[in-house]
């Protein structure tokens, strides 16, 4: 009796042990790509990897500016400015704003906030 016990609440804390996963992270050679929905009245902006999985999820960001990051994108976030993340969707630093977005990258470099 108590080797089924033990067996039931086995298989029971085997899916709860699974949702604990960390995220995956993503390595030099992996992509995102800005996806966009515009099933609704506003857009949402959100990234998927290669296989199709939502990494970055629709409504996260205000906007995106990068529709594919290679190493870092640009993303506006309310109250907060322009932002670059990396693939892993860690903020990194926030961006100048010019215009209506991010500072342009002209030979490789931008202004930012530190």
């Amino acid at each position: 009796m108590k080797v089924l016990l033990k067996i039931v609440g086995l298989l029971f804390l085997l899916p709860l042990m699974s949702s604990f996963q960390s995220k995956k992270q993503y390595g030099p050679d992996d992509y995102l790509y800005g996806v966009l929905d515009t099933s609704g009245r506003y857009e949402k902006y959100g990234y998927q990897d290669k296989q199709g999985k939502m990494v970055i999820p629709f409504g996260k960001y205000y906007m995106c500016f990068t529709d594919t990051i290679k190493t870092i994108g640009f993303v506006a976030i309310p109250k907060q400015g322009f932002w670059a993340i990396n693939k892993n969707d860690e903020k990194l630093f926030r961006v100048v704003p010019f215009g209506n977005g991010p500072d342009y990258v002209r030979n490789g470099l931008f202004r930012i906030f530190y």
